[in-house]
């Protein structure tokens, strides 16, 4: 028991400093107040590079927009939680659960659609999803890898109660993986390229599932009335990046903010950066589009409660998107 006692306190140490430079980084936006911007989180994802690309081209003044960037989803959920972040980046799935957790958020944007990125990956004697029944799956609670899962062996006529899923982050599976102390693996970004390097085999992906995974850009509500030009700023300079894009008409002709050049030209190709017109599309008709897709993803006794707290400020951005076209 002492041992174990020991071992813990390491592991909290451990996190916290591996979060402190993230915590440094935020407490210096927060003293840089008299600017005020907004402050706006993202993890590492491939799906978030225009944003990244759009405050490189300075088309978000300091005084706006403030961008950062963090691997631990949980480190986002924490200062979203206690308000020392006004938006977030991160996957439709992922704001549902966190929804659930009481934090009122409003759609603005949405970013990409995953086409290949979200990957199931399995040792080399698993040929297909069927033979993962009696398995163990590393994933991730309340993550897409977890929603992505749940479809494959849905696909395939399994549920969760056919296989072991065993619950860690993105980092400890994918070494769980790689140390064969799992079958398989459902992931993205990084790791995907670490499991597959070690010899891991795809078995699904999002591309058999087109269009049910997201990403999307949300702020909190309250600012929608409290600051509203600072959210106009937000969604302006994204329309700025996407005209520039336009016009460049190469994607891969800059170089990107968020992840390494090598990563990016291999990653972009498994997911769709959603244009102005895909997002009118998505948010017409107060959002219908998210809305069933919401629905699909969420157990029928959380809908009420998610709908009390995620809304989508249609009326809000819709006007700004058709002027930016």
């Amino acid at each position: 028991m002492a041992l174990n006692a020991v071992l813990s306190a390491i592991r909290m140490k451990l996190r916290c400093f591996i979060m402190l430079p993230f915590f440094i980084l935020l407490s210096g936006c927060l003293e840089s107040k008299p600017l005020n911007p907004l402050i706006v989180g993202s993890n590492t994802w491939v799906g978030f590079e225009h944003l990244y690309l759009t405050e490189k081209l300075r088309f978000y003044r300091s005084s706006d927009v403030k961008l950062i960037e963090t691997p631990f989803s949980l480190t986002l959920y924490q200062a979203l939680r206690n308000k020392s972040l006004d938006g977030i980046a991160t996957s439709l799935n992922r704001i549902a659960a966190w929804s659930m957790q009481g934090i009122n958020l409003s759609v603005v944007l949405v970013m990409d659609s995953s086409n290949g990125g979200d990957v199931l990956i399995a040792h080399p004697s698993i040929k297909s999803v069927a033979d993962l029944k009696g398995k163990k799956i590393a994933t991730s609670r309340n993550a897409v890898v977890d929603y992505l899962l749940t479809r494959a062996l849905t696909i395939h006529n399994l549920s969760k109660s056919d296989v072991t899923a065993v619950y860690g982050s993105y980092q400890n599976n994918v070494e769980m993986f790689l140390n064969g102390e799992v079958d398989a693996i459902v992931t993205f970004g990084d790791s995907r390229f670490k499991a597959l390097a070690g010899g891991g085999v795809p078995i699904f992906s999002s591309r058999n599932i087109p269009g049910e995974i997201i990403d999307v850009l949300c702020v909190r509500t309250d600012l929608l009335n409290s600051r509203p030009d600072k959210v106009r700023a937000l969604i302006k300079g994204w329309i700025q990046t996407q005209n520039y894009l336009n016009a460049m008409g190469n994607e891969s002709a800059y170089k990107p903010s968020l992840i390494k050049p090598d990563d990016f030209a291999i990653e972009v190709k498994d997911i769709k950066f959603m244009s102005i017109k895909d997002n009118i599309d998505y948010l017409k008709n107060n959002g219908a589009k998210i809305k069933q897709l919401l629905l699909a993803q969420l157990p029928e006794d959380k809908r009420a409660v998610v709908g009390a707290h995620l809304k989508i400020a249609d009326d809000f951005v819709l006007p700004i998107l058709r002027e930016g076209q």
